[in-house]
């Protein structure tokens, strides 16, 4: 067991050089580039007031974007159907699309965590409970109200998988090869399942079962109330990607360059899509088209039912690790030249793009009530009109933003690398 566990320390660390090494070699390394696996500040055990922070808010336009002469209306309608389960990127079909109020203007920090180190997990919040990993190796369940821990769990390494919650459990992974599942109010254990890599992909729920891929490039499917496989698909290398499913089938990416659609069932495969690089984005779903990035430098949109390229998008030369939002014929997605990008979803042409600067953008955007929400590596946390392009204001918290948020009912949750997690309201 302790041999296992070692080699797949050792999996995990040369392929994350061989990733960081691929971008260096093409853009160098990044002014303050922040490290993954730095210590932050010790665990608070409650919510705190922030003291820190700086907020800009911007009524007018922003010269840092550029915008669809076609755009006049500064309101979207909501997302189409609302989320059964409570997981990353808002639902099964990981849309991104939060069918809620967000904080529009004049956003203020309602409380902050901090976690004993950098928040790479990015928070699922279900009733009165926000759920977030952190690389202190703990799950925590803390009071959305105040930010007071409820309860926390300890694995046995990092935990950057994003919650799932869904029939009283809370469903995560661990870099200890663990998917576990806790009872959602008081976190004792329910069962844990050993896979042979440690698990960034953040599971997804759907008929009572757990989906979720891992580092020993398997695809799993698990019964939810008792952790039993039910099937596994191997791919060609590690699966950092997190599944999307609906209408009984399931596409994941993986690091050996693929898309794979599998039938959510038996795990059979049905196609799969070559793409230049490997792919850490989590596919989004909407209508007949699947969106995902790759480190190539390109965002794809293909066919759902034969994985037929529809179009492609080149970037500004940056690979794109960040997963997609997209709603209502937009899809919009950052990428590490530090753009949040917004194209059009049947097309694949440029309607505007928002530039954050020399930084570039890890976390991937949510959209709730026309606003487009995302964080930077510049460590800002930017709200940007939807149809324009423009931003609405900013939030700056000094360190790396690699979650994605969560939003509800007027309150936004996100977290950054110095291991802290915010609440912003209006």
């Amino acid at each position: 067991m302790k041999r296992k566990t070692i080699f797949n320390v050792i999996v995990v660390m040369l392929a994350a050089v061989a990733i960081y090494a691929a971008y260096f070699l093409t853009w160098g390394l990044p002014e303050d580039f922040p490290d993954p696996y730095g210590h932050a500040p010790e665990s608070s055990e409650s919510g705190t007031s922030n003291a820190d922070l700086k907020t800009t808010v911007l009524k007018e336009s922003s010269t840092d974007s550029k915008t669809s002469p076609q755009q006049a209306d500064s309101t979207l309608p909501g997302p189409q159907v609302e989320a059964a389960v409570a997981m990353f990127r808002g639902d099964a079909c990981r849309t991104g699309v939060y069918l809620t109020e967000g904080v529009a203007q004049n956003p203020v920090i309602k409380w902050t965590f901090q976690s004993g180190e950098l928040l790479y997990s990015s928070p699922t919040v279900a009733g009165d409970t926000v759920y977030v990993g952190s690389n202190d190796h703990y799950l925590y369940a803390l009071a959305r109200e105040s930010g007071a821990v409820k309860w926390k769990f300890a694995t046995g390494s990092f935990v950057r998988s994003s919650p799932a919650v869904w029939g009283g459990l809370v469903f995560f992974g661990s870099a200890d090869g663990c998917l576990y599942a806790l009872d959602s109010g008081t976190g004792e254990e329910r069962w844990r399942f050993q896979a042979e890599g440690g698990i960034e992909s953040s599971p997804a729920v759907v008929e009572g079962t757990v989906y979720f891929g891992s580092f020993d490039g398997n695809v799993y499917a698990l019964d939810s109330e008792t952790g039993e496989e039910r099937w596994r698909f191997q791919t060609g290398d590690m699966v950092g990607s997190s599944p999307s499913l609906a209408n009984g089938f399931l596409y994941i990416g993986s690091y050996d360059g693929h898309l794979y659609a599998l039938e959510k069932d038996s795990g059979t495969l049905l196609w799969k899509y070559k793409t230049g690089n490997s792919i850490y984005s989590s596919p989004a779903l909407d209508g007949d088209s699947v969106y995902f990035g790759s480190l190539d430098g390109f965002f794809y949109a293909v066919n759902a039912a034969d994985g037929s390229e529809q179009w492609k998008f080149k970037t500004a030369g940056a690979i794109v690790w960040s997963s997609a939002a997209v709603s209502d014929g937009t899809v919009y997605f950052g990428a590490y030249d530090g753009n949040l990008y917004a194209l059009d979803s049947g097309s694949g042409k440029q309607k505007w793009r928002f530039w954050t600067g020399r930084r570039s953008i890890y976390a991937s955007p949510v959209l709730a009530g026309g606003i487009i929400y995302c964080g930077g590596l510049d460590g800002n946390f930017y709200a940007v009109d939807a149809l324009t392009g423009k931003k609405r204001w900013q939030i700056e918290t000094g360190q790396s933003i690699y979650t994605s948020a969560a939003v509800c009912q007027g309150a936004l949750y996100f977290g950054n690398d110095g291991g802290t997690l915010y609440a912003v309201s209006h």
